[in-house]
């Protein structure tokens, strides 16, 4: 009685958290933009979203990295230098972890 209780268990679905949607469907975005974010390439994914994505600036054209895991923008603005997010203004900060945020939200549409 208790391996038919045990095997019931077994055969429930488990339902994936976001972080773990979000990785899979990353993965299947490298080298490619996620809908809605058409000047954005994802480089690279972690196990929970994006890790490294490109994009191109607007008024210049050039290419700008965000990698979110370590936290660096290179681009325009730091004369194409990585920079920790902590040296950017206080409204570049805040778009960073707003692009983060949304390119993951994106993931799992």
């Amino acid at each position: 009685m208790l391996c038919l209780a045990l095997s019931g268990c077994a055969s429930d679905t488990v339902k994936q958290r976001p972080g773990v949607l979000e990785a899979k469907s990353c993965l299947k975005h490298i080298g490619k933009s996620v809908d809605g974010y058409d000047d954005y390439t994802i480089r690279s994914c972690t196990n929970n979203g994006v890790w490294v994505v490109e994009g191109t600036d607007q008024q210049t054209g050039n290419i700008e990295r965000y990698d979110f895991v370590n936290k660096e923008y290179t681009g325009d603005l730091t004369a194409e230098t990585p920079t920790s997010l902590d040296a950017l203004e206080q409204g570049h900060k805040e778009a960073f972890l707003t692009l983060q945020k949304n390119l993951n939200k994106a993931l799992l549409r």
